[in-house]
């Protein structure tokens, strides 16, 4: 009587522990081509089991009791595929789907014309707000405005950055600050875009040819900079940014006040940054054959620093608005000594900071003073004139040496590469018809 029981608990365990081996798979077809449906999705219920077809469309469960199943197949386009199946041994299959045709349902717009004081276009305009702005701040203006589709920026260096628009670039993209086109980096190939990004509300960026607006540049593109928007209540704010960066060890600060008090509103902005050496992974570069080392992993003498003033005014009526816009930008950023001039490892050894600036470097400074004014007349037809000056300065220093044994220094400032001073007076008319 004990062996009997013994042999019968032997054989049910036996059983129980080969029905826990079983295994199902198979591939998934479309039913018209029987191409494989790649990443279809294979449900096993009531196991509760999920997995997607492979590459080839295939897929497979295993580890499965002797039992009653339900397939599910599913996938974008074709029409679920429910199979009940009784496994009790490993089985293969291959399901077939049906395409499912979708039938859309009309889409009816209504609309009513509302009074449109901007120019009208067939180009593609994109206008993206503050808000926008401040979630994609990056180093610099034109970093923050690449995220946008069509829109890039060409760095130069570690500060600088020039605007492209859908590959044109230069004196191809026209850069219109409140007005009055900005008069600066299109004229030096190492001449970034002095802009302060925390002093704008509001950018249009026109994707093609607007010669006719904003002169010849504007061939490849415009990008617009918007004045601030008023409130209409009577109000006093303000607003302070703290920036970090980890990479170049950036820390910054951005401060504004504002006031409006019944015609009138006024702005003040001033932001500063400091950043340092940038952070490389390597510890070697390469430059006309020399191979320059990289200490601590830093490129020295890559710091920079920034300091920007602006204040903006305004003066409204039912009639008329007058804005006054002054901002002054001013900047100054080192160049790596091993890629400028002559390689020498001792120009690149480290000198004990990684903030300090020492030559070569380059400084810009770009003070700017606008003045839009704008007059209704009749219904809702005005005339809009705007009037600008520019003063663009920028200097690019080096310890004087040369390629040639007999060349002597100059007599009057020999460590300045290159130096550019540019003043611009221009002036807009226009009528704008509603």
């Amino acid at each position: 009587m004990r062996l009997s029981f013994t042999i019968l608990f032997l054989t049910v365990g036996l059983l129980h522990a080969f029905s826990q081996g079983i295994s199902i798979g198979g591939f998934v077809h479309d039913a018209e081509n029987e191409t494989y449906l790649v990443a279809s999705t294979v449900s096993l219920e009531p196991e509760g089991r999920h997995v997607q077809a492979d590459m080839n469309g295939y897929f497979s469960f295993e580890g499965l009791a002797a039992a009653n199943y339900l397939l599910k197949v599913s996938f974008i386009g074709y029409e679920d595929l429910l199979i009940p199946i009784s496994l009790v041994r490993d089985t293969l299959v291959h399901l077939h789907m049906q395409p499912s045709p979708l039938l859309l349902q009309e889409v009816r717009v209504d609309a009513e014309r509302a009074g449109f004081n901007g120019v009208a276009s067939s180009l593609p305009v994109t206008e993206v707000g503050k808000n926008y702005l401040l979630k994609n701040s990056s180093t610099n203006f034109m970093h923050t405005l690449s995220s946008i589709a069509g829109i890039s920026s060409m760095d130069i260096g570690a500060g600088f950055s020039k605007p492209v628009i859908r590959g044109f670039g230069f004196n191809r993209v026209a850069v219109v600050d409140k007005g009055v086109v900005q008069q600066n980096q299109q004229w030096g190939a190492d001449h970034g875009l002095e802009i302060d990004q925390y002093d704008v509300d509001g950018v249009r960026v026109h994707k093609g040819p607007m010669s006719l607006f904003y002169g010849s540049d504007a061939i490849g593109g415009v990008i617009e900079i918007l004045t601030p928007v008023i409130p209409y209540e009577d109000m006093f704010w303000g607003d302070a940014s703290l920036i970090a960066k980890s990479n170049n060890d950036l820390l910054g600060a951005s401060v504004s006040a504002s006031i409006k008090r019944g015609s009138i509103f006024v702005r003040g902005r001033a932001t500063v940054q400091s950043y340092s050496d940038y952070r490389v992974p390597t510890d070697t570069i390469e430059y006309l054959t020399w191979r320059l080392p990289v200490h601590n992993g830093r490129m020295k003498n890559t710091a920079g620093s920034e300091a920007n003033l602006a204040i903006s005014g305004n003066y409204s009526s039912d009639n008329f608005s007058s804005w006054l816009h002054l901002s002054d930008i001013y900047s100054k950023n080192g160049f790596y000594p091993g890629a400028h001039g002559i390689p020498s490892l001792e120009r690149v050894a480290h000198d004990g900071g990684f903030r300090n600036i020492d030559m070569p470097f380059a400084t810009s400074n770009h003070f700017k003073l606008i003045w839009n004014n704008e007059l209704k007349v009749l219904d809702n037809d005005k005339f809009v004139f705007d009037i600008g000056y520019q003063q663009n300065r920028r200097e690019e220093l080096s310890a004087f040496h040369t390629h040639y044994g007999n060349q002597e220094a100059p007599l009057v400032k020999p460590d300045v590469e290159l130096q550019f001073r540019l003043n611009t007076l221009s002036g807009s008319a226009r009528y704008v018809k509603d």
